[in-house]
């Protein structure tokens, strides 16, 4: 991956609020927990630049491989699905967080991937476990999974060994420690909070407990 990509991202990423860090006021995740780095890559879709920029990254990233087909993670991971598979004329498709209640009550919309050699896009990495969902999904339809490829990633070990487990690679454009290396460079974060940060990272689910922050969203401090 071109540092110059992965730099210009996270750059952008800090600008438009995609990606925040904050370690004295954490962010509470949908699971309750407190953690000091909050993504939302949504907000990389409203400038045209930064989508350009995420296709680009996620093309380097396929670069040695030859797919037949880009399939997006419902919902997010949709967009920057569609840019790729647009920048590489590439049929396009993606895959449902659940089945429709009507119709062909279909997982799998958009092209058909049976007999097909697929990258699955991603926003996101976190744990991982959404993500495979989409690999099994695809693999259960038939087709071949080459990789897993995403916006951003937390880089938690988690993921990693689950997608080792399902036997299927995965990269992302932007990793945390960049992000971290971007955001110092810019005067964002202290390297104090950054070597919290990174504790973070080995022990996410503990952070919080550790600085004071509670599960269930109190403030024990």
């Amino acid at each position: 991956m071109s540092q110059n990509i992965s730099k210009n991202l996270a750059l952008a990423a800090l600008e438009c609020g995609a990606l925040s860090l904050n370690t004295k006021n954490p962010f509470r995740w949908a699971s309750g927990y407190f953690m000091p780095v909050y993504n939302d890559n949504r907000l990389l879709l409203g400038s045209a630049n930064n989508r350009k920029l995420v296709s680009q990254g996620l093309a380097e990233l396929c670069k040695e491989i030859k797919p037949d087909l880009i399939s997006g993670c419902a919902t997010a991971g949709i967009a920057p699905a569609l840019g790729l598979a647009d920048l590489l004329s590439l049929p396009f498709g993606y895959v449902r967080s659940q089945a429709k209640e009507h119709g062909r009550k279909q997982l799998v919309e958009g092209a058909a991937v049976e007999g097909k050699k697929v990258v699955v896009v991603e926003d996101l990495i976190s744990t991982g476990g959404s993500s495979l969902k989409v690999v099994e999904i695809l693999r259960e339809a038939k087709a071949e999974v080459l990789t897993c490829i995403s916006i951003f990633s937390y880089g938690f070990s988690k993921a990693s060994d689950a997608f080792q487990q399902a036997n299927c690679p995965t990269a992302s454009i932007l990793s945390l420690n960049q992000l971290l290396e971007a955001a110092h460079e810019i005067g964002t974060v202290s390297q104090d909070e950054i070597e919290s940060i990174k504790l973070w990272q080995q022990k996410p689910f503990e952070w919080g407990e550790i600085n004071g922050f509670s599960a269930e969203g109190k403030n024990k401090a």
